[in-house]
């Protein structure tokens, strides 16, 4: 079932601080100007924080031009590094080429996400960690919280259904807690690892880090 921004209306969900979207640059242009709108009707002026995931089969080299045009509805742009890859039209190798994927990031943050183009990219690439960028700070690398030794290949990794949907929750938690883009990724890379189902070794060990990550922040 497709939840729309009408079926909000009248619920104490529409006054909700975050939104994730899952869906297509089409249906994303008339989803946003929608909620905003039932947003302001019923007395809710402050805007809220929009995470898009774009809808998977939305993700091809021919919607690239409308992906560049939604962007800039949204806070954070948020898709995995096959989406991207495949929006972009160009080939995935076996090994994730961060050069290139930086390269072509710069095609987003330039045209600018967000209202005011304040927005951020978030390339959630699996084992490789998450990418963030913006037109504010520099393009930035995170390591997973939890990445498999070479002779242990994801045998602590039970199921990572849903993963990315958790990682964005939380980030979106993270984010209107901290207004850091790095220790929001720090909550979505948190909550992504107990998705994973593993036994709560990580490579950093089994206390979470938070002098790390205040370095990143």
């Amino acid at each position: 079932m497709e939840i729309l921004p009408v079926h909000l209306s009248s619920t104490p969900l529409l006054a909700s601080r975050s939104f994730h979207l899952l869906s297509s640059p089409e249906e994303l242009i008339g989803q946003v100007p929608s909620l905003i709108e039932l947003r302001r009707e019923a007395g809710i002026e402050h805007r809220p924080l929009i995470v898009w995931e774009p809808r998977p089969p939305s993700c091809h080299s021919a919607n690239l031009e409308a992906m560049l045009k939604a962007v800039k509805l949204v806070d954070v742009f948020s898709p995995n590094h096959i989406e991207f890859a495949q929006i972009l039209g160009i080939p995935q190798p076996e090994i994730l080429d961060r050069d290139l994927v930086e390269k072509h990031a710069l095609l987003f943050i330039e045209a600018g996400i967000g209202p005011s183009k304040h927005g951020s990219l978030l390339l959630r690439a699996g084992e490789e960690g998450c990418m963030i960028a913006s037109q504010k700070r520099t393009i930035q690398w995170m390591e997973s919280y939890y990445k498999p030794c070479e002779h242990e290949k994801n045998s602590k990794i039970i199921d990572p259904t849903g993963a990315g949907n958790a990682f964005l929750g939380a980030f979106a938690v993270g984010y209107l807690e901290t207004e850091s883009l790095a220790l929001a990724a720090c909550y979505g890379k948190r909550r992504c690892q107990l998705c994973h189902g593993t036994n709560w070794t990580t490579t950093h060990g089994k206390q979470w880090r938070w002098q790390r990550a205040m370095e990143w922040r």
